[in-house]
């Protein structure tokens, strides 16, 4: 691969060397040098353990002052870049709208007790990984909406965000659908993609006080923003853990399908029911194979070698250099 040498902070390092230059250069020309004699002095040098050399000045001076330099060199972080070109991709910009309020720990199955946020977590990483050269952001709500994560093409700090997604995050007294819609259509509504697309997911219905989804829904409709819904849950209700009682269904803790399915209709999306984690799958694949255009990408580093440790061991090493020659080689001279 062909790479590039740049400086990520290049004007610390032209302040330091034109500073360690001045001061060399003062030096140089103005401080004089001592030396110390001792007993120790003649003994070494009539044992060939030291001597003289006309050398020595410059020699121990070009190693000091070299040595900071490197120094100033390594502070400024050198790096070796490797570009990608433009190219023609295929991608759009996603936002994931995730509910995270206290229904999503339920689970559905008897036979594998899974929490629906753990299948969230799962399928929507999986999601991503299929979504090379997709910009993506992260919102997630419950009893408030919070924009977790903005539109990014860093897939390792996304995944990592939704691995460590919990109910409780935010307060999970609630699940304010339509403000986690106005959320997530606030991040994409400086977004120059030619498709943008918001997937929602939620196991429940809106609590009262919650923002009125069809000001979200027409909003994102003059951005041309295209809406997915996805219901997670059984339409007969959620198991849940009671500590007294033991496993317990909530046959009331449903989603509203009939809601999810207008708001999708009504920016051109399309509604799917996830009553399991099979169901939630299909449900992504088919978004995959929906959702697909071009577009220019912009230039991006996708590999820096950092030298900041090289540089730096090169400088203690020209260092160390300068002490056994002017301790050892010409010691007192």
């Amino acid at each position: 691969m062909n790479y590039i040498f740049i400086l990520a902070y290049p004007d610390i390092f032209i302040c330091l060397a034109l500073l360690l230059l001045l001061l060399g250069g003062y030096r140089w020309f103005k401080w004089r040098s001592f030396n110390y004699h001792s007993a120790l002095t003649g003994w070494m040098i009539d044992q060939g353990l030291a001597f003289k050399s006309s050398l020595s000045k410059l020699v121990l001076f070009g190693l000091r002052l070299t040595s900071l330099l490197l120094l100033a060199f390594s502070l400024a972080r050198p790096q070796l870049v490797d570009p990608r070109s433009r190219a023609l991709v295929k991608g759009i910009d996603i936002i994931l709208a995730l509910d995270v309020s206290s229904s999503m720990n339920m689970f559905d199955d008897l036979t594998n007790p899974k929490a629906r946020i753990e299948i969230a977590k799962q399928e929507a990483l999986s999601f991503i990984s299929e979504r090379d050269s997709d910009l993506i952001g992260l919102v997630l709500f419950a009893r408030y909406a919070v924009s977790q994560c903005p539109l990014i093409t860093d897939k390792a700090i996304l995944e990592n965000l939704i691995k460590g997604m919990q109910v409780g995050m935010i307060d999970a007294s609630g699940t304010m659908l339509g403000m986690g819609l106005l959320t997530a259509v606030n991040r994409l509504k400086h977004s120059d993609a030619k498709n943008k697309l918001i997937i929602l997911l939620t196991d429940g219905q809106s609590s009262p006080g919650d923002a009125n989804w069809r000001v979200a829904a027409e909003i994102a409709k003059k951005l041309d923003i295209k809406i997915y819904t996805m219901g997670i849950g059984s339409m007969s209700g959620g198991y849940l853990e009671h500590p007294l009682f033991g496993v317990i269904q909530d046959p009331n803790n449903i989603y509203n399908p009939d809601l999810l399915k207008e708001i999708a209709s009504s920016t051109g999306g399309v509604f799917f029911q996830a009553q399991d984690q099979a169901e939630m799958r299909v449900a992504y694949e088919q978004i995959n194979r929906l959702e697909k255009i071009d577009r220019q990408a912009p230039v991006i580093y996708i590999k820096k070698i950092e030298l900041f440790s090289w540089c730096l061991m090169f400088a203690l090493g020209l260092l160390a250099l300068e002490l056994v020659l002017s301790y050892v080689v010409w010691f007192g001279v």
